[in-house]
């Protein structure tokens, strides 16, 4: 920052400078038809000290701005891109669903008791009568009961254990899914963060050029002054610099847009804060395709889902053919009812009893068999993708190695052309100074020079990308950010 406004104090001196030697010469001009008259100098010096006074207001706005604004690292853009997104507490709350659906599941190993009672109002009982005063009543004109009955499987042939470990693998589907939200959103901000970052470089470097594009008009201002014949260099200064701003603006249009994208992400004003990191080339080193081949397809969240998936058909299968065997429970009751004595038929009397009970299935609407069928087709289908993606990441993963390569093997020649082209341009500068060779000479080796820098830059973020690319293949972003399970994620963002 620092740099910038250095620059552009250089550009207000620069400017007032300029205007100071094109009066000179005007004067130098003019000086048979006399001087200017004192109201046009002091109209000209108060131009003059405005403009300067309006550059230096700018800058000491801009600089109580960027104190105020918080530095954000690529870290620190991660970690409050999780807590604005809400992940971490979806995350929790499903798994708290999950663990309700196993505790469900498990909670049919359990015995289940039920509790029930009946009242009812009969308008005619039978009755027979021994003597007299005694009647054989069978059944009460108000027939009450109350009834307590237990159950428990005790033999099921894997009904309630398929069961339970259905349970337990959607519950891990579903925490795939989210850590696969998680890998989507760490893509996204590194893509973003690195983008703004990279728009900060060219910007820099867009200033610097402009500054040497101020010496090089310098130059040929001072040799217009002196010489007429040098007023096409004086034009074509001016062009090239105005050039180099138009494309500035336009670099800084696309600055402030990424920079409203990576605000919206991580949930702050865009003014409130600036990013920091490290834009700059590292080796792919030790990349191996095989070895890469072997990490993705043991960590590839795609496959880990469709091997999780595979385990619930085969689960939901096993649950169907258990559906043909028969299901041995223990049940007991105890109740008390009236009506059982036909002397004293308002009497309560209570029974107790316990026992085994055999169910075999007979009939069902929808054969168990054709249930187990359908799983079946359901877990070829998961297999084929399994298969599918495998070869898919074999390929990808080939294909990001060979663009990190090809920009590697490029880099290293545009590092050297960046570095030949900035000392051919400081050679014809100073040949330029001395009248040894044409402006056309030294705008061209400038313009090599400055085209040399942007491509350099924008390898440098191709070769970022890539390497996002390949991060994304794999599932593995170690690279750039710690990778974390959501259970760690959770705890360390919970108090960020």
């Amino acid at each position: 920052m620092k740099k910038k406004y250095s620059n552009n104090i250089k550009l207000i001196l620069c400017s007032f400078n300029y205007n100071k030697k094109v009066f000179t010469c005007r004067k130098k001009k003019k000086s048979g038809q006399g001087n200017k008259s004192n109201n046009q100098i002091i109209r000209s010096i108060l131009i003059n000290s405005i403009t300067v006074f309006a550059f230096i207001s700018i800058l000491i706005i801009q600089s109580a701005t960027l104190f105020c604004q918080e530095k954000l690292s690529l870290s620190d853009c991660y970690k409050k891109t999780l807590k604005k997104d809400k992940i971490l507490k979806i995350y929790e709350l499903s798994n708290e669903i999950a663990k309700q659906n196993i505790e469900k599941a498990e909670a049919g190993k359990l015995p289940k008791v039920y509790l029930s009672s009946h009242y009812s109002n009969n308008f005619k009982t039978p009755s027979v009568s021994l003597s007299e005063n005694r009647s054989m009543q069978f059944g009460a004109k108000n027939s009450l009961g109350i009834n307590l009955h237990s159950e428990m499987d005790v033999f099921s042939f894997g009904r309630l254990s398929n069961a339970i470990d259905i349970a337990k693998s959607e519950q891990n589907s579903k925490l795939l899914r989210m850590q696969e939200d998680v890998f989507l959103l760490t893509e996204n901000i590194l893509r973003i963060f690195y983008i703004v970052l990279y728009l900060q470089e060219i910007r820099e470097l867009y200033h610097q050029n402009i500054n040497q594009t101020e010496k090089l008009m310098d130059i040929s201002t001072n040799f217009f002054i002196n010489d007429s014949l040098y007023y096409s260099d004086f034009l074509s200064a001016g062009i090239m610099m105005n050039q180099l701003k138009i494309e500035l603006s336009n670099i800084e249009k696309n600055y402030k847009i990424e920079k409203l994208n990576l605000s919206s992400i991580i949930g702050m004003p865009d003014s409130a804060f600036s990013i920091y990191g490290d834009f700059g080339f590292e080796f792919a080193t030790n990349l191996n395709s095989q070895g890469l081949i072997k990490i993705a397809l043991d960590t590839r969240l795609e496959i880990k889902l469709l091997e999780n998936e595979i385990e619930i058909r085969k689960k939901y299968i096993d649950l169907a053919n258990a559906g043909n065997k028969p299901k041995i429970s223990l049940f007991s009751n105890y109740g008390f009812a009236n009506g059982f004595d036909p002397l004293r038929p308002n009497r309560l009397v209570d029974n107790w009893n316990i026992g085994l009970n055999l169910a075999v299935p007979i009939f069902e609407p929808f054969p168990s068999n054709e249930k187990a069928l359908q799983n079946r087709y359901k877990l070829m289908i998961v297999q084929a993708k399994e298969e599918h993606i495998k070869n898919k990441i074999k390929t990808e993963v080939q294909k990001n190695l060979l663009d990190i390569a090809n920009i590697e093997k490029n880099l290293e020649k545009l590092s050297n052309n960046m570095i030949s082209s900035g000392k051919l341009y400081k050679v014809f500068l100073t040949k330029y100074s001395n009248q040894e060779i044409t402006f056309e000479q030294v705008k061209n080796a400038f313009l090599l020079n400055h085209e040399c820098e942007m491509e350099y830059a924008r390898a440098i973020y191709l070769h970022i990308g890539s390497r996002i690319t390949l991060c994304k293949t794999i599932d593995d972003f170690s690279w750039f950010i710690p990778t974390a399970n959501l259970k760690d994620l959770s705890k360390d963002i919970g108090n960020y």
